[in-house]
């Protein structure tokens, strides 16, 4: 009984299989052999904008090693991998064509925000009257770009200081500022995270340029006497602009093909301004905003559709740029240190009796400097224990009491000096 039933499912199968095989077999009878193809793409525009989208151009045919069979319905399919595909119908052969060169199609892709590129694919199909098969070999597969400006897959304009890693550099009050900002950008479609890197990159031309004293957010007070080292003054001792939104005077840069991460990786010029405490001085909260201006292929300053170079006034160039802004943040200096023991100290006792202890904000990296002037300019000792005996020479056994007079500061990672204890 059992083995009747395991017959009956063989021969079942086998017929499927039969059917399927022949099926098969009518459906790509009705194209001929392949022998050769036609595909010229071209590109209108590569970029995709908020107005615009990525457009192309395919010229596609194909040829066969015999003529179709009169009747048969011959079609060239468009598959763009944006979720739309297009036909273009050579209609009935005449029996006497082998080769079908279709005019050229327009796709014109979605508008940005998309992906990096498209896969498209295109092939030819014939029809004897029944549904359309398409014929072995004729699969042409193309990545058509879709590049954006640098501020979409992957792309992310930075710059951050070079003590700090961020875009807000900060300084504390009593130090003299001096800063520096290297530009870390990451540009659009190079490596786009998930979907990995893209067959066609956008490794086209960047355009580059810092802007300094620039006021983005409305900032409510400006470092006081900030200047751009081989460049101009920024502000006066009171924090009013002298030269507001004063352009690097090495230009903008022009990076060329091919332009990978990391490769526009100029940095700001030195930014100063003098530290100390008291009126004149920067303060708690004073900032000096910085822009970074970059532009791209999709959005070139010096556009090939628009005659000349950009004007030299123009701050804009051709296009708009894209824009990040950094500080230099000025905060509160760290409290006054103390040391121990207290003095008096009495003369004649033993030389470690005169070890003075600092303590201080407790940040990390925090040390201690030891100065015998109010003006901080003659440094004793740097550590944070000092013995005026043993390190700076004073007489243990004087004839008459004397005072020995120090300055104790803390300085710490960020660049901070605290008052003079």
């Amino acid at each position: 009984m059992f083995r009747g039933y395991t017959n009956k499912i063989f021969s079942l199968a086998f017929l499927s299989y039969f059917l399927i095989f022949f099926s098969s077999t009518k459906l790509y009878s009705q194209c001929p052999t392949f022998t050769g193809d036609t595909y010229i793409p071209s590109q209108n525009e590569i970029c995709a904008l908020p107005t615009q989208g990525a457009d192309y151009d395919v010229t596609y045919g194909i040829t066969f090693l015999t003529n179709v069979t009169a009747g048969y319905l011959v079609r060239a399919r468009y598959v763009w991998g944006d979720g739309n595909q297009t036909f273009y119908n050579f209609g009935a052969a005449d029996g006497s064509t082998n080769t079908f060169l279709a005019p050229s199609q327009n796709h014109v892709y979605p508008l940005a925000p998309g992906p990096c590129e498209y896969e498209a694919r295109f092939t030819i199909q014939i029809s004897d009257g029944g549904p359309f098969t398409t014929c072995p070999g004729t699969l042409i597969a193309d990545q058509f770009a879709s590049w954006e400006r640098d501020n979409s897959n992957g792309g992310n304009l930075l710059a951050v200081g070079t003590v700090s890693g961020l875009n807000d550099e900060p300084f504390c009050e009593g130090v003299d500022v001096s800063a520096f900002f290297n530009n870390v950008s990451t540009f659009n479609c190079q490596d786009p995270g998930a979907t990995g890197v893209p067959k066609i990159p956008n490794e086209a031309f960047r355009w580059e340029q810092y802007v300094y004293n620039t006021n983005s957010i409305g900032i409510p007070s400006k470092i006081p006497n900030a200047s751009v080292v081989g460049g101009a003054v920024l502000t006066d001792g009171t924090g009013a602009d002298v030269n507001a939104d004063y352009e690097d005077p090495r230009g903008v840069v022009l990076y060329t093909p091919p332009v990978v991460d990391g490769d526009a990786n100029r940095q700001t010029l030195e930014i100063i301004a003098p530290g100390g405490f008291g009126a004149g001085f920067p303060q708690d909260g004073d900032q000096i905003e910085v822009t970074l201006r970059m532009w791209n292929f999709c959005n070139p300053w010096d556009d090939p559709a628009i005659p000349g170079s950009p004007a030299a006034n123009d701050p804009n160039g051709d296009n708009p740029p894209l824009e990040s802004v950094m500080y230099v943040t000025i905060i509160d200096s760290p409290p006054e240190p103390t040391y121990g023991p207290i003095n008096p100290f009495c003369q004649g006792q033993s030389d470690g009796s005169y070890n003075l202890t600092a303590s201080g904000s407790g940040m990390p990296g925090a040390t201690f400097q030891w100065y015998d002037d109010a003006g901080l300019t003659n440094l004793v000792k740097n550590g944070t224990t000092f013995n005026p005996v043993t390190e700076d020479g004073v007489n243990k056994n004087p004839a008459a009491a004397t005072t020995s007079t120090y300055y104790l500061v803390e300085s710490n990672v960020i660049p901070s000096v605290s008052p003079p204890a």
